[in-house]
C-alpha cells in the first residue's frame, strides 16, 4: 500500500487491459482477478475520488421451524425461509428483494421466490 500511495478508503483504479480475470473462483466475491501491484492507480482524496462509494446495504430476516416454547437451536430446528433485501445508502427501494424457502411458499408479488427441498440448500443459495 505504501509503495502505490494507497490510504485506506481511497479509490483505487486498474487499468482496462490490465487485469486478467481469474479461471476458477477463489472466492464468493463478485469480481475476481488478478493484476500486478504495479498497474494500481491510487487517486488522491480530492474532487469526485474524496467521495465515498455508496455502501451496499443487505438487510436479512431468518426463519426456523421451532419447538413451541423453545428458542431455536440449529441442531433441533431447520432454517425454513431467508428474506434478504439489499439497498444503496441513500436510495429508497431496494434493488434485491428475494426469499429463499425450505419446500415451498405463497408466490409474493414484487420478490424473487427461490424454493429448495433442503435446509442445506437453502443455506448455500443463500451464502
Amino acid at each position: 500500500m505504501v509503495d502505490r500511495d494507497i490510504v485506506g478508503g481511497n479509490w483505487i483504479e486498474v487499468p482496462a487491459g490490465k487485469y486478467k480475470k481469474n479461471a476458477r473462483t477463489l472466492s464468493h466475491c463478485q469480481l475476481e482477478f488478478n493484476c500486478l501491484y504495479s498497474d494500481l492507480i491510487s487517486h488522491a482524496a480530492e474532487g469526485d475520488y474524496s467521495k465515498m462509494a455508496p455502501f451496499r446495504v443487505l438487510s436479512f430476516d431468518i426463519e426456523c421451524a421451532g419447538r413451541k416454547g423453545h428458542f431455536p437451536e440449529a441442531n433441533h430446528d431447520p432454517v425454513i425461509q431467508i428474506a434478504n433485501l439489499v439497498s444503496l445508502q441513500g436510495e429508497d427501494q431496494p434493488f434485491v428483494r428475494n426469499v429463499m424457502t425450505l419446500k415451498s411458499c405463497a408466490p409474493i408479488v414484487g420478490v424473487d421466490v427461490m424454493s429448495f427441498e433442503a435446509e442445506r440448500e437453502v443455506l448455500l443459495a443463500w451464502r
